[in-house]
């Protein structure tokens, strides 16, 4: 559908409507009983929906499902069609009566070849696998936040071999988030202190105050996490970073220099360094490569993959670890963050296998993308009143704009309002201190035209905001 056109039409077959009550009744990312709509098609950002509160069609532009879909049209198609090929011979071989290949197994039952197919792909696409360090291994879970807890216990279950059984503390960013809160290393803790996490300082634009030069903040970061360390480095087995932060600071990069003292002054301290790429890594940091931390030329421990890595279908994550197989085959361990899904679908293993071929082709149109919402989008922002604009940030296909408190209005919720009368949906979300935030991260593909709709459509909706104070 044409991303101009927006189309309203009554009676909707009952097919689509199917399951209302069920809908309603189902308690997941939003408060139980919230009126949502229901997704019929997609392609590109575009997508068509039907509300099942009224029955009504409409169009909308999707300008980032927390960076979950990185491929479209024939990209997509071509990712997704090794497994398609699969359950087609599977379906034919048992409608026939016969055996059918292993299109998933219980991970206590065996392997299925498919794994060798995605180790291959890993290998030829990371610069710390393949023979010249035979001692890489990897782990497969099915989201980020699986992931993020596999690449914990496997860090720290190497100080345990290594004889350092004390380092048991998992440290986090201030202003981070690594999985849903409830479970997950974070800042957030919404049943109380978490016993084995320790919340680090760190350079987020929600802690620098307000007439503080980027230098002098800096400086005062690197005090802070020096005196940090000399407080708790001997306790910590593993400090998770994210190089672009996700939602909880809406899509900030790191300064690479600074990251790269963090992560070098921690190493020091005999602390293992896991980078959490979820949101930012499989390219879509825009520097080329899968991890946004090796095109910054850091050596980390430890490096998670998830969301998009099954192109938005199959629901599959990984952590790759860069050393330590030897010790783990020696001591005779695994990973303990292991149940029934963990590597178990061979239809995810050749779709993540097939992404990764994709992906690689796409660094000089992500490069062309990232100024296109650079030159639309970001740099228009300047001429937003500064009382509704805290900050503006990202690079490749992973943007942010956060905005302030505002005493007279809700800013939030006005900014949805008004990207709701524009049929675009931003990724939104509540950075700590702040009146809300949208995060742009649409498909690594997704055309010229179309991106530049998408931000103008955004950045009409903030000036509409503005207007509102």
């Amino acid at each position: 559908v044409p991303v101009s056109i927006v189309t309203r039409a009554r009676g909707v077959p009952h097919s689509a409507m199917a399951g209302r009550h069920a809908v309603t009744r189902f308690a997941g990312r939003f408060a139980l009983g919230t009126r949502q709509h229901v997704a019929l098609s997609k392609i590109g950002a575009t997508q068509r929906i039907v509300d099942v509160g009224d029955g009504q069609l409409d169009v909308e532009m999707q300008a980032g499902l927390a960076c979950s879909e990185p491929l479209s049209g024939k990209r997509l198609a071509r990712a997704l069609t090794p497994a398609v090929e699969m359950q087609q011979r599977a379906v034919a071989a048992l409608s026939a009566g016969g055996a059918a290949e292993t299109l998933s197994i219980h991970t206590s039952g065996g392997l299925t070849r498919e794994l060798s197919l995605l180790a291959a792909a890993l290998e030829t696409r990371l610069p710390f696998c393949g023979t010249a360090n035979p001692n890489w291994f990897f782990n497969l879970q099915i989201e980020g936040a699986s992931a993020v807890h596999a690449g914990v216990d496997g860090l720290l279950q190497l100080q345990q071999i290594r004889g350092h059984s004390g380092r048991t503390q998992v440290a986090v960013a201030a202003s981070s988030y690594h999985g849903p809160p409830s479970t997950s290393p974070g800042s957030a803790t919404p049943f109380g202190p978490k016993s084995n996490q320790l919340v680090y300082p760190a350079p987020t634009v929600l802690a620098q105050d307000v007439g503080e030069g980027e230098p002098e903040y800096h400086l005062r970061m690197q005090k802070e996490f020096t005196a940090w360390l000399d407080q708790h480095a001997d306790t910590v087995g593993v400090l998770l970073v994210e190089p672009q932060w996700g939602s909880s600071v809406a899509c900030q990069p790191w300064p690479p220099h600074l990251l790269q003292w963090y992560c070098e002054s921690a190493q020091a301290r005999g602390i293992y360094i896991l980078a959490d790429e979820i949101m930012c890594g499989l390219h879509r940091h825009g520097n080329g490569g899968v991890f946004a931390s090796t095109s910054m030329g850091l050596v980390l421990d430890a490096y998670t993959l998830g969301k998009g890595l099954g192109a938005g279908v199959f629901p599959v994550s990984a952590v790759i670890f860069r050393d330590g197989g030897d010790k783990f085959e020696a001591a005779d361990r695994g990973v303990a963050q292991s149940h029934t899904f963990a590597g178990s679908s061979a239809l995810a293993m050749v779709t993540a296998a097939a992404v990764l071929t994709e992906l690689t082709e796409l660094d000089a149109q992500i490069d062309v993308s990232a100024r296109l919402v650079q030159r639309e989008l970001i740099d228009k922002l300047v001429d937003v009143d500064p009382s509704l604009l805290l900050a503006a940030h990202g690079q490749g296909l992973l943007w942010g704009v956060v905005l302030h408190n505002h005493p007279s209005i809700d800013v939030m919720a006005a900014l949805q309002a008004e990207c709701t009368l524009r049929r675009v949906r931003p990724y939104y979300g509540r950075p700590k201190g702040t009146g809300g935030a949208m995060m742009i991260s649409p498909p690594l593909d997704i055309e010229a035209a179309e991106l530049r709709e998408l931000c103008q459509r955004l950045l009409a909706a903030v000036e509409a905001t503005a207007s509102r104070l």
